[in-house]
């Protein structure tokens, strides 16, 4: 992202540095036995890791950028089927595009 300024504010990828404790997560997660306790403390676990990251994307989209700007100018641009492409998709989706025009539409 550029501002009127033309600073640079680059993604941080919060995805990509999580991705590992999720795939461990993921991974004992699926070793369970369905139904067990362990299962559920497992589940809770991948629930939390997921939850941190979602956490992460709101914090930094709603501090940092949109409390600051007064003018909001986005590229109009079909996220949803840009989502479809398998090489761009866990990009755009780490940059969380989607829930920045949100954001932006509830400041405004």
């Amino acid at each position: 992202m550029t501002d009127s300024e033309g600073r640079q504010i680059e993604n941080p990828k919060l995805y990509e540095k999580t991705l590992k404790k999720i795939k461990i997560l993921q991974k004992n997660l699926s070793r369970k036995k369905k139904g067990s306790k362990n299962y559920e403390k497992a589940r809770i676990k991948l629930a939390r890791a997921h939850e941190k990251l979602k956490n992460q994307r709101d914090d930094l989209q709603t501090l940092k950028i949109l409390h600051q700007m007064i003018f909001i100018c986005v590229e109009n641009l079909n996220i949803k089927n840009m989502v479809r492409n398998r090489r761009l998709s866990k990009k755009i989706q780490d940059a969380s595009w989607g829930k920045f025009l949100r954001h932006a539409r509830l400041q405004s």
